[in-house]
């Protein structure tokens, strides 16, 4: 058995969270065996509790990649774990603590994109950094990699594994019509829908303010905003400034999101950064067309004019324009879909992440 550690420091279910729990639901069991450091509290813990899957809590490392304070106590309990491979998801104090307690083998996997580091000395420092408490670094999408690259991390340190999720199940119309009736939308409205935190670095006002354009040539369009954070109030006021809150749905916190991209016609995303876009994945699976900005990992996701349309970053006219011709052709919603669940099965499976991740694993053991 190879004794895997993974660590997470985030205490809400992000993009890394998601990432963990799948890679949870398909791993090896037979050949690894698979444990979760999370800071005490984190909502991630009764996810993983439930695939059976054993959790260490612990205290003060709550939403910090680097405290001083806990490196002793993580490695600690590498050491009595007897850890052979180390994956961290953001803690560099557990890379460092990894390196402190003599682990074999340490893993990063890289889950967002960074603005360039202008200053030489700072961007030789971190450079330095990883390189010597990472063995290799894990990017979620070829952006991440070119953006680890600019920012000084030697190429033969990363590999490009992409995020992988498993099939959403598509429910019955009956259950569609339901969920659309209890939010207020009709049963032959197009759904637009966003799934995305409430924070700056997703643009949802260019969401809202496409909507606005979109409402004043078709008002036969519900648009769903999906997700919590910062910026709902202010979000919910630009939709009322606008005069279209009857039209625009906040959903808040949404724990099965199934249910909420089954009612969906078109799935989009507006971020200003984004490593990847699991949302749109989740939504390719059940044969959703998208559109989303132009940035960051989105293009390896959307293929312009095959699942879905790019538009340039903070630009809601032209988003709206690509909205619109999706809202009006059906037949190109159905064409666009299919090539969406293609690509989805062809690109983004669980089932090929874990694997090429299990490959990793035993290239680092063998060497």
């Amino acid at each position: 058995m190879i004794n895997v550690i993974h660590v997470i420091s985030d205490t809400n279910i992000g993009g890394a969270g998601v990432w963990i729990l799948n890679f949870l639901r398909e791993f090896n069991r037979d050949k690894y065996l698979v444990k979760v450091i999370v800071p005490k509290g984190s909502l991630l813990v009764d996810k993983i509790s439930k695939v059976e899957i054993e959790v260490i809590e612990v205290e003060g490392m709550k939403d910090k990649s680097f405290d001083i304070k806990i490196i002793k106590k993580l490695c600690g309990i590498l050491k009595k774990e007897k850890c052979d491979i180390l994956h961290t998801h953001a803690s560099i104090s557990a890379r460092i603590a990894g390196k402190m307690a003599g682990v074999r083998s340490i893993i990063h996997t890289k889950h967002c994109i960074d603005n360039e580091e202008k200053n030489v000395v700072k961007k030789s420092i971190k450079s330095y950094i990883n390189r010597f408490i990472s063995d290799r670094i894990i990017a979620v999408s070829e952006a991440v990699k070119n953006n680890l690259i600019v920012n000084g991390i030697p190429e033969e340190k990363i590999i490009c594994i992409h995020n992988g999720i498993k099939n959403l199940k598509e429910i019955r119309r009956e259950e569609k019509n339901k969920i659309r009736k209890e939010l207020g939308i009709g049963l032959d409205d197009i759904v637009v829908g966003i799934v995305a935190r409430l924070e700056e670095v997703k643009g949802h006002e260019y969401f809202i303010k496409a909507a606005k354009s979109i409402l004043q040539k078709n008002n036969s369009v519900k648009f769903i905003i999906v997700g919590s954070g910062s910026r709902e109030l202010e979000l919910k006021e630009l939709t009322e400034k606008m005069q279209i809150e009857e039209y625009v749905i906040f959903t808040g916190y949404v724990e099965n999101i199934e249910n909420i991209i089954n009612i969906v016609d078109i799935n989009v995303i507006t971020s200003i950064s984004e490593a990847l876009c699991i949302s749109l994945i989740e939504g390719m699976s059940l044969g959703k067309p998208s559109v989303g900005t132009k940035i960051g990992g989105i293009p390896e996701v959307i293929i312009d004019n095959y699942n879905g349309f790019l538009v340039p970053v903070r630009d809601s006219e032209s988003l709206a324009i690509a909205i619109l011709k999706l809202i009006e052709d059906e037949e190109l919603r159905n064409y666009m879909g299919k090539n969406a669940k293609k690509l989805m099965e062809e690109k983004f499976t669980v089932y090929n992440m874990t694997k090429k991740i299990e490959k990793l694993y035993d290239e680092l053991i063998n060497n």
